[in-house]
């Protein structure tokens, strides 16, 4: 319950996905795109794999290692649900915060904001921008907010101001489909 809660206060929801593959007979190893990976079910040419018997995960890393790879052309399919953080990363957290469940949602949020000052710092791509020290700044603010509201003793979530709203909507646009975009602005409510 307690996980649950910090995954609810930090946005760290499981989300569930799958991995497609095709066997080639030679290939034990296969990574899947997103983890660490919460729970998971394999399957190859449609028969259900077995954890240890079969073959063996790293969660952590995402990589799924058959003890003996699959036939050339058999579909390898994996369907799993992975998330930002561990039950026991999170379970780490609220130990250091001797179970209080807003103070484990700060240090994961600070743990966050270092993990984007270290992978990222301002990139630009044509028109966009992403910048990680103000994401980042954002996150070390959600976790204050957290600590301010455990400090005063008050039941209400926090809330926090940016004062930069991000990055919202991003369109493309090519001659052929103007009239669309106009209608998307319409939608929204801009033009």
């Amino acid at each position: 319950m307690a996980i649950s809660n910090i995954r609810l206060q930090v946005g760290d929801m499981p989300r569930r996905t799958r991995f497609d593959a095709v066997g080639d007979g030679d290939t034990v190893e296969f990574e899947v795109p997103e983890h660490p990976i919460l729970s998971s079910r394999l399957t190859v040419d449609g028969a259900l794999q077995v954890l240890t018997t079969d073959y063996a995960l790293d969660e952590q890393l995402g990589v799924i290692t058959f003890v003996d790879p699959p036939a050339p052309e058999v579909p390898v399919v994996c369907t799993y649900t992975w998330a930002m953080f561990t039950d026991a990363q999170l379970q780490a957290f609220l130990d250091m915060e001797a179970g209080n469940v807003r103070l484990a949602a700060a240090d994961v949020f600070d743990a966050m904001a270092a993990n984007i000052l270290l992978y990222m710092g301002k990139i630009t791509m044509l028109d966009v921008q992403l910048d990680g020290p103000a994401a980042a700044k954002t996150l070390h603010d959600m976790a204050k907010a957290l600590r301010d509201l455990e400090a005063s003793g008050d039941i209400e979530p926090p809330t926090v101001e940016t004062e930069d709203p991000g990055f919202a909507i991003a369109e493309m646009v090519f001659p052929t489909n103007a009239a669309e975009k106009l209608r998307a602005e319409i939608m929204r409510g801009g033009a």
